[in-house]
């Protein structure tokens, strides 16, 4: 775990870029009677009824710290699918960089083994030598800030009925954002920025280690409680970046004000855990 939070912590680097890979099956639906359109007053309809056509799968590449991000849809997943991934990668998104430290989970086919099988020798081990992996901890797999992504991916894009591969590859090239790997933003930042320089702040906040510490000195008992402070305290400094200024603080810069925090609970896999949800007053934020 402080394998990972560790590289989220540490300052970006162009040469040395932090890339968090993940994947995930999308089933593939196809309409059996067609949709009625919107009309003046009325909503687009859809029947209950519908045809499975399958599964295909989602390959999800990010960037947190310029907010680039890619998907790429495959029809398996497979140890020669996921090595191409890693080719793409270092020959086609960042072939002119060190290294590329790579964030990803402990799924079977992603091991540097997977490359020797879908690739000579020579040129798995060119490959590899770009590339350096940081696994997350069993159960642990949402400190990848792809699943992030994903969820994103899944309510503003793949919310609908779509029948095969090629609907897919339309739908989701319209969604990822016209940003180059590698290269800062040119407008603003993307929510998966601004959570990143938020964790960034934390970790700075509470003397570079000191979380850490607690997080590696606590059972996993204690886990819940420990994610409920981090998290809280990430969207508090969320808030106070896009106000603009420190609380209490007046300027000409200040962009709303604060209104207190409403509580959410979230069911997880470690049960459930109340956070507080900082509120602007004027609306808006969504951390």
């Amino acid at each position: 775990m402080e394998d990972v939070l560790d590289l989220y912590a540490e300052p970006d680097d162009p040469q040395r870029p932090r890339i968090c890979f993940d994947e995930c099956p999308y089933q593939l639906l196809r309409e059996v009677q067609q949709p009625l359109s919107a009309q003046t007053g009325q909503l687009l309809r859809y029947d209950y009824e519908y045809k499975r056509e399958g599964t295909c799968n989602l390959f999800m590449f990010v960037q947190p710290a310029t907010g680039w991000r890619h998907v790429e849809v495959t029809e398996r997943r497979t140890k020669p699918d996921f090595a191409q991934c890693m080719k793409d990668l270092v020959d086609r998104y960042f072939p002119n960089v060190a290294v590329i430290r790579v964030v990803l989970d402990n799924l079977n086919t992603h091991t540097p083994a997977a490359l020797y099988e879908a690739f000579e020798p020579v040129e798995a081990r060119r490959i590899i030598r770009k590339l350096e992996f940081h696994y997350t901890p069993k159960h642990g797999s949402w400190l990848n800030m792809a699943e992030i992504e994903f969820s994103v991916l899944a309510g503003q894009c793949l919310d609908r009925r779509l029948p095969d591969v090629d609907q897919v590859r339309t739908e989701v090239t319209a969604w990822e954002p016209s940003v180059m790997p590698n290269k800062p933003r040119s407008i603003g930042a993307s929510p998966l920025t601004r959570r990143a320089s938020s964790w960034n702040a934390f970790i700075h906040h509470n003397h570079g280690g000191e979380v850490l510490d607690q997080i590696a000195a606590q059972s996993f008992d204690a886990l819940p409680e420990l994610i409920r402070i981090v998290i809280n305290e990430a969207m508090r400094l969320e808030r106070q970046q896009y106000l603009g200024v420190a609380p209490y603080q007046r300027a000409p810069e200040r962009r709303g004000h604060g209104n207190g925090f409403k509580p959410h609970t979230e069911r997880t896999r470690l049960g459930e855990i109340t956070f507080a949800v900082p509120q602007v007053r004027e609306g808006g934020f969504f951390p």
